[in-house]
Order: C-alpha cells, then structure tokens, then sequence
C-alpha cells in the first residue's frame, strides 16, 4: 500500500514539474524577445553603474541628507562661502535624505543598490507596459531604439534616479482605467515627487494631459484635477518658497547656457542615439496615430519638445517611449506560434545580462577621486576659504565635512546669481578674471580641466603659490601663507 501511495506522489510531483516547464517555456516564448532585451539592457545598466562612479549630483543629494540628518531642514545656505545666508529652498529634500540613509547602510555599494532600487525597476515596469499594449517584436523593438539614451543616463546615483521610477508609476496609474482612487493615487504620486526632485513639473504635465482628454464631458471634473495637481507639486515643508525655485531653475536662460544638463539637443557624436529616438518618435505618431491630442501621442510629442529644448528629459522620453509605442503603432497582434529560437534568446539573454550582473558587482566602484587630495586641503590649509570648481564642491564637502561653509560654491547652481555663475563658466573656460573670482581664498583644489588653464598660472608665481599635492584626477594649491607641509603626491 505504502509503495502504491509513493508511486502516486511521486507522478504527481512530475506531473507538476512537468506543468511548471510548460509553463516556464510558454512564457519565454510569448514574451521571449522582451525578455531578451531587458536582460541585456539591465545587465549593462548595472555594468555601467559599475564603472560610472559617482557625479556632482551624487554628492550633492549625500551632503544634502547628511545635512538634514544633522542640522534639520535649512532655510539658509551655510555649506559655501559665495551663498552663504542666502535662502535656501532645498526641493530634493526627501529624495537626498532617502539617498543618504541608503548610503549608510550599502556604503561602498550605494551606487549599486540604488540603481537595482530606482532604475532598473522604471526599465522593467517601461517593458511591461510596453508589452502589456504591443506584440512581442513591437515591444521589443521599442526598447532597443530607446533603451541607449536611458542608459547613457540612469547608471548615474542620484536623486533623478527616483524620479524615474516615479514616472513609470505614474504612467501605470494614468493608462490605467480611471477611477476617483487611481486619479487620488497620481495626485498623491505627484505630490510625494515634489519632495524628491525638480522634475515633478514633467509630472504635473503629464497628468494634465490626461485629466484634459475628458474636458468636454467632465469640465468641471477636469477643472478640480488640474488645479489639485499643480497645487501638489508645491505640497512640501518649502511650499511658499519653491514658485519661486521653479522659476530659478526651469526658466533661467543661464542654465541653458553654462549647464550641459540644461542645453538643448545639440549635433554630437553623444547625442545620436536621442536624435534617433527623436526622429522615430515623431515619425511613428504621424503615421500611426491621427489625432495628436489624444493622451499618448500627445505626451510623447510633448517629451519630444522637452528634450529638444534640454537634453535632461531624454531619459523621460525613453521610458515613455518604450511604454506607449508598442500599443501606438496599429495593427500590431501578439505571435502564438511557438519558436524554440525565441526561448533560445531568451535564456541566452537571461545568462548574458546574469554574468554582467556578476561582473558588476565584483567590480563596483564607489567613487573615482582620491580622499588624500581632500585631506592635503584640509592638512595644508587649516583655516581660511577653500576655492573649488562647482562640480567638485560636494564632493569635497562630503570627504571633508570640517570644510563646511568654507568652500566657495557646489552644484546648487540656483542659488547663484546670472553674474556669478556666468563667471564661474568663465573660469572654466579659461577666460581671464580668476585672480578677482578666487581672490580671498587660501587654497585651490583643481580638477586636469582647470589645471590645463589655471595651474600653471598659478605655480608660476612661487612666491605666492604652492604645489602641495597632485594625481591624475586633482591638484592642490595653497597661498604661501597657507603653507603648513611638504609636498605629497605624485609631481
């Protein structure tokens, strides 16, 4: 009897296993060439943040939490020296303290884990969406034309990394079936953006979009919703002050003309894959859809304006591209036919992006510049202001938070005016007029950029300069009166 009883558990264990591949393979060849790209496209994000390292902005959003931690929200600037007491409106607020809660528990791997947290989620719900609306091959084609200019973006930690998956969030709520608790749900998601980076008014404006698609039937509804979404993107501990920081940053001309971030798409080699996006973008809503108000052709024609006008939407318009283009193009019918290429690609897709993972993780990078060169600042220069490019004023801020309030600026460009700013773009250009901009500062810690203009100027006046540390990545001078120590590095 208890053999008859093994014999049967044991079939129905097969039976199951058996069922369970059926499943498995079915899946892989209905969505095989999605699965395929996604595979290797999350494999070389995770490969790219890798080696990316960390960027201006990443400092800034760890110097900003660290910031709140200690010292609670700041209504005035007390990090830089040019700003000093100026108001300070610090819109990202959640979003960097977030970011710097996270970094104390991964430390080193922070760059890691916040793109597995952030971007690679907004890549695989941009794929599902694009999959839940299009066929197989329209959705995976879709992601290979648009899948670059995101890449070429979202490797880097920051605070806009959340923001990516808050919009893919957002489009799910908003092609979705609405109902008053999906459209409570986008408001709230507009809402809670507001508090993690300034892209919350790409977020408002999609939203519009879609309320207006019912204006004729439901005017007064649409009147409600517009009015409670823009009132959310200031629904924050900064709400008085932050009109007046969109305005600072989204309308400044000066932006546009310093700020790469800023500047509209321009004719480089970098820049082809988002003119290709670009270009397809506008090609397929013109031939598949023929009235341009409705809310997908409209929004991916207004991401296409955006990005023209700054490069910094591109990823933006990446991931709605992947999401609406597969259900835009018309005719487009899922394949049934099973292909043992299809599972084939798949698995093999699935292996590759596997190994990337492995290979990225072995090989992650937390930052890519030299703590001694921080040190040698603070060691060689105890007291006095310490003058440093913007892109490498957090940075320093967070290796030496001693510094606090003696560097000259950092990345929050919004808090300097047109003139200074336009002299600090001046001074990375090479221009004339450093001796006025640095005057009053004991010591200088230079990027090769700056070095190649400024550093040979300066160490030519021995009597007044010195060398006291260089690698390939930074130099650090002092005034001679600032002099306390032998040089370090290597010269």
């Amino acid at each position: 009897m208890s053999s008859v009883v093994r014999n049967v558990s044991t079939r129905a264990l097969e039976l199951t296993a058996s069922a369970d591949r059926t499943r498995v393979a079915a899946i892989l060849d209905e969505h095989g060439l999605t699965i395929a790209v996604g595979a290797l496209a999350g494999g070389l994000l995770l490969v790219l943040t890798a080696g990316a390292g960390m960027v201006s902005d990443s400092w800034l959003a760890l110097v900003g939490g660290r910031e709140i931690a200690e010292h609670g929200l700041p209504l005035r600037d007390h990090l830089a020296t040019v700003t000093a007491g100026r108001r300070w409106a610090d819109q990202q607020w959640l979003g960097q303290l977030g970011l710097y809660e996270l970094y104390r528990l991964t430390h080193h791997a922070f760059a890691m884990v916040v793109t597995l947290l952030t971007a690679l989620p907004a890549l695989v719900g941009a794929l599902a969406l694009g999959r839940r609306s299009g066929s197989d091959r329209l959705a995976a084609g879709a992601a290979v034309l648009a899948v670059l200019p995101f890449l070429m973006e979202a490797p880097h930690a920051r605070t806009q990394s959340v923001a990516y998956l808050l919009f893919v969030v957002l489009l799910a709520l908003l092609l979705s079936r609405q109902t008053w608790q999906l459209r409570a749900a986008s408001i709230l998601l507009v809402a809670l953006w507001a508090n993690v980076h300034g892209s919350v008014l790409i977020a408002a404006g999609i939203a519009s979009l879609r309320w207006l698609q019912d204006v004729r039937s439901h005017p007064r509804r649409t009147g409600v919703l517009l009015a409670a979404t823009w009132l959310a993107t200031v629904c924050s501990p900064y709400a008085p002050f932050l009109p007046g920081y969109y305005r600072s940053t989204t309308l400044n001309p000066v932006f546009g003309e310093v700020l790469t971030q800023w500047q509209p798409l321009g004719f480089t080699a970098r820049a082809v894959p988002t003119w290709l996006l670009v270009l397809a973008t506008v090609w397929l809503v013109a031939r598949y859809s023929r009235r341009f108000w409705r809310f997908e052709p409209a929004l991916l024609l207004a991401l296409v304006a955006l990005t023209l006008h700054s490069v910094r939407t591109a990823p933006f318009l990446a991931l709605a591209a992947i999401a609406l283009l597969p259900g835009l193009i018309r005719g487009s019918r899922p394949v049934q036919s099973r292909s043992m290429l299809r599972v084939a690609v798949a698995v093999s897709s699935l292996l590759m992006g596997t190994l990337f993972t492995l290979a990225a993780v072995a090989h992650v990078k937390f930052g890519l510049l030299q703590p001694e060169a921080a040190a040698a600042v603070t060691s060689r220069a105890p007291a006095g202001k310490v003058f440093v490019p913007l892109e490498l004023g957090d940075w320093l801020l967070w290796t030496e938070p001693g510094l606090r309030g003696r560097i000259a600026a950092d990345a929050r460009a919004e808090l300097l005016t047109a003139a200074e700013l336009r002299q600090f773009a001046k001074l990375w250009k090479g221009a004339d007029g450093w001796r006025r901009l640095t005057a009053g500062y004991g010591s200088f810690l230079l990027s090769p950029t700056d070095e190649r203009w400024h550093v040979p100027r300066l160490i030519s006046r021995p009597a007044r300069f010195r060398l006291v540390y260089r690698d390939a990545k930074l130099v650090v001078l002092v005034r001679r009166a600032a002099d306390r120590g032998p040089v370090t590095g290597s010269l």
